[in-house]
């Protein structure tokens, strides 16, 4: 919630409400989260819609590790984890790991490492890793799927045959949008193709899509209605604007 709360400007307390109204509010969103979180410490990796996959291995890596010189005490013929006798190195070890999985604050768990120092062990904690991976997981397999449908969509624009004859050429890929350029005498006829092309890349998804397609003369020029394409004054001053 610390960072919730430092992005928002909120108190820790005003974030965890937020951060809860968020999750009731938005059906299936709690699902999601957990199902993704499952998979990366399961498999180390996310997938998105198309089964595309973004490897976040530290999902699997444990809150502490605690490694030790070892001990001369351990007899291999009668020490066994299997048969649950262990020696004296790892019950401590297994008694500190445990101390700091429950472990509330900051100050206590600065004390058991303290401890653990002191016992002979070198602790590497995990947890400010295990946390960022952790919001890594829905992200990765929405952005990622994002991703896939741009990818798919300009596979789509790029081979659809009417357009190819009607001169339409992309040019630029920002985000979600593609940028293409079409002479002005075919672009009436070119645009539904294009936005349809557009949809296709999303039939995938039970929520459907929306795309919008805008129309200008040049980068950052004024918008042109698509209607007005049929406008013979207006393909003229099209036209006019293109020799001048």
């Amino acid at each position: 919630m610390k960072s919730i709360a430092e992005d928002l400007k909120k108190s820790e307390e005003e974030a965890t409400q937020i951060y809860n109204a968020v999750l009731s509010n938005i059906k299936g969103l709690k699902a999601l989260m957990d199902k993704c979180q499952a998979m990366a410490r399961e498999r180390g990796y996310v997938e998105d819609k198309w089964g595309r996959r973004r490897y976040i291995p530290d999902m699997q890596l444990e809150p502490y590790v605690l490694t030790s010189k070892g001990t001369n005490n351990f007899d291999p013929f009668f020490d066994s984890a299997e048969l649950g006798v262990v020696d004296d190195i790892e019950r401590t070890k297994a008694d500190f790991i445990d101390q700091l999985l429950n472990a509330r604050y900051r100050k206590q768990k600065d004390k058991i490492k303290e401890r653990a120092k002191e016992a002979g062990f070198e602790v590497t904690e995990n947890t400010k890793k295990i946390e960022d991976a952790t919001r890594q997981c829905v992200n990765s397999a929405v952005q990622g799927s994002a991703a896939s449908q741009s990818k798919i969509a300009i596979r789509l624009v790029g081979t659809n045959p009417r357009l190819k004859e009607l001169g339409f050429h992309m040019e630029l890929l920002v985000h979600d949008e593609i940028l293409g350029e079409v002479p002005y005498v075919n672009a009436y006829e070119a645009i539904p193709i294009f936005t349809q092309c557009m949809l296709n890349s999303a039939k995938d998804l039970r929520t459907g899509a929306r795309c919008d397609a805008s129309i200008v003369q040049r980068w950052y020029g004024e918008e042109i209605d698509y209607e007005d394409l049929l406008n013979p004054e207006t393909l003229a001053k099209i036209k006019a604007k293109l020799y001048h």
